[in-house]
């Protein structure tokens, strides 16, 4: 069938956090990132369930967001709604695969059933599979709930019957739902073909690599888990269909077996005999019994699984056990010949299917950062070396595509923005209390930046291991002060104020600079991330040469900090004010890709023109600087922007002095710290830049981290770090509560009694 064919899109509806998801799949490879419990592991469930082991869904399978859906259908039953209403409010479990193909494909091989549209230049088939209630059961499924208590003016269900309903439900849905599976026009959904679950496996083969590989020796016998996999690639090379070579190394492996065998026969099994106890005296064999003979049969596949030991080559002869080597190498290699077994699969069948999707789950597992860096870089390379074969084998293609789920920002930022794929959660229009999985394609969503910042951004994350896409908040800053400083910061907030807590949530810290924290700003909000930057005001004044150069806060005029300018609407346009080199050695600098400058991240929302995606040469006109007056009378509202905040130097005190960077505020707020003296705000401004200019950045940050723990942080960071504190984690529904109850109920009655049921 060629490479030309492919998975699409795969669309999820109403499984676990999955309630409606589509997920674009890359030719090659996917990499799907998020912070845990975020529906990863649900997708590889949902596709497990309705593909390969068929085990049934249960009614915790279905999110959350539908469990309005089943009372209002017990709620449309009871009030003798007809048939079709209360079936189109039942909720079901879909999955849709949406395959690629090439129109011009001499034959389509097992796609031909699914392709039933009578578009000549139609490039998509669709695969629908369904768990739905079955035809002829809504008075299975409703009995015994006629007498219904409805509340209030909405008429809901009460929570008594809402609990003994969701009882029901967990013993029901297992036995009255069933499962279909159809081809769908993707130009007209009433056009269907109905199809059998052998030529959906037909079409696409499944193979999945667990996160729990027991490769660690927590299974008893599983640290043998290598010779497993062995007998795997024996049982492929045994197939009729199996490649050449393939083949004749399994028949080898079964004549040597032979061989022994006929040893066995001959010699064996008579030192055997007298090992039996001795029974005639009991009896037997009597007249009509016949004698007992001892069998002993040998199994290629079960010597390869369980009489096999995987060794690694020692010194002087000793050979070392698997268990003996490294888990990291022992799960890299448990992947790899997982992999092999795939292909070797694939290309034994008979017909081979049109498609394998390859689903591996969290490969990091004992690996080093290195060594994930390395596999997720070199997973194209595998395959390309499969598929090229031995020297004496036929090249024959392999059009298998990987899905890589990983909390592991070595492989996330090793991989490039087009492949990733953020799952995040979020309550936005759903009930309260209800949270589902949001898909964030990186691949289109920071499409506007421009390609230059996406590449600045992806040298950053790559750089650093940034593990932006797994945090649950986070803080870019400005330099080694504020890096060395702010865990200090954040355990003096929290032991003064117990609501924040904000030691006990999963914050990234990314040393960004001024210079450059604005690009990550359209990857912030995009990702729906509750990030603070922390940034300096760096007040500059225009000195008789024409240049801009530093100054205290209340002469300045405007700010050479590009994250401010952006924020405010300058766009960093009035581009003689510069970036001052002050401090750039204690930030990690990077060098932009070519095309990048302070413009290239201005969203359109803020220039009101779209981002390019190299320098334009045309000259334009400078705007006037951003006056810092506008900066510093802001309101904590001007400094929020959705789910980001900007946070620069304040005043301590209304009308106070107001520092020009992180030392001098720190001097500020801790006044009889420095020993600094009294004063207008102006002299004090003034004194503390003196004073803060006597330190070195980084020994300041180490005395006042370690040495001196007894101070008061800074007012704009303290207030930006209490609004950054705030969890916006939607309040628990109390009807989701009532369904839970119910299905643990449920299971507890069905494990305590005799165990039948679902």
């Amino acid at each position: 069938m060629g490479v030309g064919v492919r998975i699409s899109k795969i669309q999820v509806t109403n499984f676990r956090l999955l309630h409606k998801v589509t997920l674009q799949l890359e030719p090659t490879t996917t990499v799907i990132v998020g912070r845990n419990n975020c529906g990863k592991t649900s997708l590889s469930d949902v596709i497990r369930k309705f593909l390969e082991d068929k085990s049934g869904f249960e009614i915790e399978d279905f999110s959350s967001a539908c469990y309005d859906q089943f009372c209002a259908a017990l709620r449309a039953y009871n009030k003798g709604a007809p048939e079709p209403e209360i079936r189109a409010l039942i909720p079901y479990l879909e999955l849709r695969i949406h395959v690629f193909y090439d129109p011009g494909m001499p034959a389509f091989g097992a796609l031909e059933e699914f392709v039933i549209d009578t578009d000549d230049a139609c490039t998509e088939a669709v695969v629908v599979c369904r768990r739905a209630l079955g035809d002829g059961s809504i008075k299975a499924l409703f009995e015994g709930h006629e007498g219904l208590t409805l509340e209030g003016a909405d008429e809901s269900v009460s929570e008594a019957d809402r609990l003994v309903w969701f009882r029901t439900l967990a013993e029901r849905v297992p036995e009255l739902f069933v499962t279909q599976m159809w081809a769908e026009d993707p130009n007209d959904a009433a056009n269907t073909r109905e199809v059998s679950p052998k030529a959906v496996n037909g079409l696409l083969s499944l193979g999945f690599i667990n996160a729990q590989r027991a490769v660690d020796g927590t299974g008893g016998r599983e640290t043998d888990v290598l010779a497993k996999v062995l007998e795997g690639l024996f049982a492929s090379a045994s197939i009729a269909t199996a490649d050449g070579e393939q083949r004749d190394i399994a028949e080898s492996l079964k004549k040597a077996v032979d061989q022994i065998q006929s040893d066995i026969d001959s010699d064996f099994k008579k030192q055997l005999r007298k090992l039996m106890p001795t029974i005639a005296d009991f009896g037997y064999p009597g007249l009509d019994s016949a004698p007992l003979l001892p069998e002993t049969k040998l199994d290629v596949g079960k010597l390869l699984s369980n009489f096999t030991r995987v060794q690694y080559e020692g010194y002087s002869g000793v050979q070392l056990p698997e268990a003996y080597n490294g888990l990291g190498f022992r799960n890299l290699l448990y992947i790899l010949l997982r992999i092999v077994g795939f292909y070797r699969k694939y290309r034994a069948e008979p017909q081979a299917p049109g498609l394998q999707l390859i689903v591996i789950e969290e490969p990091e597992a004992h690996l080093h950062p290195q060594m994930q860096e390395v596999f997720i870089r070199q997973l194209p390379a595998i395959v390309a070396k499969l598929c090229k074969g031995e020297a004496d084998e036929e090249p024959k293609p392999w059009p298998v595509q990987f899905i890589v789920s990983t909390h592991s920002p070595h492989i996330a930022n090793e991989a490039s923005f087009d492949t990733i794929r953020y799952f995040a959660v979020t309550s936005k229009g759903q009930p309260i209390g209800v949270r589902c999985t949001d898909v964030r394609d990186l691949s289109t969503g920071i499409k506007d930046l421009g390609e230059p910042a996406q590449k600045f951004l992806h040298q950053y994350l790559t750089l650093t291991r940034c593990d932006l896409f797994f945090a649950d908040k986070a803080i870019l800053i400005e330099g080694t002060t504020e890096r060395l400083m702010l865990p200090r910061i954040i355990r003096a907030l929290d032991a003064a104020d117990e609501e924040l807590k904000l030691t006990s949530q999963y914050i990234t810290i990314m040393e960004v600079g001024g210079a450059y924290a604005h690009l990550f700003k359209p990857l912030l909000e995009f990702i729906g991330l509750r990030s603070l930057i922390v940034t300096d005001i760096d007040a500059v004044e225009k000195k008789p040469s024409g240049k801009w150069e530093a100054c205290p806060v209340h002469v300045g005029k405007t700010t050479s900090n590009s994250c401010i300018k952006h924020w405010f609407g300058s766009g960093g346009d009035d581009d003689d004010v510069g970036e001052e080199e002050e401090g750039a050695g204690d930030v990690l600098v990077l060098v932009p890709a070519e095309g990048v400058d302070e413009t290239a991240a201005v969203s359109e929302q803020q220039t009101g023109t779209a981002p390019t995606s190299a320098p334009d040469s045309t000259p334009k006109a400078k705007k006037a600087p951003l006056d810092l007056a506008v900066v510093r009378v802001a309101t904590d509202a001007d400094k929020i922007r959705g789910a980001v905040r900007l946070a620069y130097q304040v005043p301590e005190v209304e009308g106070g002095p107001c520092g020009r960077t992180f030392e001098d505020a720190f001097i500020l707020a801790n006044p009889t710290l420095f020993n600094l003296a009294t004063g207008t705000p102006d002299v004090m401004a003034t004194a503390a830049e003196t004073e803060a200019k006597k330190h070195k950045k980084s020994k300041f940050a180490l005395r006042y981290a370690i040495d001196v723990t007894s101070w008061t942080t800074p007012k704009y960071i303290a207030d930006g770090l209490r609004w950054l504190a705030v969890n916006t984690v939607a309040e628990v529904d109390p009807g989701v509560v009532t369904a839970a109850m119910a299905h643990v109920e449920a299971a507890a009655a069905n494990e305590g009694g005799s165990g039948a049921g679902a």
